[in-house]
């Protein structure tokens, strides 16, 4: 629901500085104005809607790395009762017996299992792939922060070209473009060189 009362003010900011440029300016220079605002105005939505898929990412990720960190913790809880299973069967009478020496040998070699196997994911392998989910998250997390600023500077983008429309100042407009302009170019290159 944020996100359209976002897409909407940025939408009657659009208009507010289209009108005012519309009203203050010569025709011509009005027009390349309102163009500049427009075009703004268009980055900002895409922007916005490239923000909420990177930042879906991110929590998904998150949440995942969360459930792979649960069941590590399972597995933690499992491996240490096998332990503690097999040291109380050492420390009972009759340990030194066959039977219940080979009992001692597959409660650690559970336990061993527990810690590393690559057939069903040990809490080694658990770790490494959380971690790699945390890292995903974390680079996701990233650049929908960067889109965010990015959406910042092109609102006082607008606001200022608005302005120059209102003090009649086509060079602050300019100024305001070329700051929108580098905003952009710095936007994409954050969706494709990532982070």
């Amino acid at each position: 629901m944020a996100e359209a009362s976002e897409g909407s003010e940025a939408v009657q900011q659009a208009r507010e500085g289209i009108e005012a440029a519309e009203q203050h300016l010569p025709q011509r220079t009005a027009t390349r104005i309102a163009i500049m605002i427009g075009a703004i105005a268009f980055a900002m939505a895409a922007l916005q809607f490239a923000q909420r898929g990177v930042q879906e990412e991110a929590d998904a990720k998150g949440k995942l790395a969360s459930e792979v960190w649960a069941f590590y913790e399972n597995k933690s809880v499992r491996a240490t009762a096998l332990q503690t299973a097999a040291m109380v069967l050492a420390a009972l009478p009759g340990a030194d017996k066959p039977e219940n020496q080979d009992r001692i040998k597959e409660l650690h070699a559970s336990e061993a299992r527990l810690h590393d196997d690559q057939s069903m994911d040990g809490m080694k392998q658990l770790a490494g792939r959380a971690h790699q989910l945390e890292q995903q998250r974390d680079a996701a997390a990233t650049i929908a922060h960067r889109y965010a600023f990015v959406l910042t500077v092109l609102q006082a983008v607008i606001v200022v070209a608005s302005a120059a429309v209102a003090v009649r100042t086509p060079l602050l407009a300019v100024a305001a473009g070329v700051v929108g302009l580098v905003s952009v170019i710095y936007a994409v290159g954050v969706t494709f060189l990532g982070t």
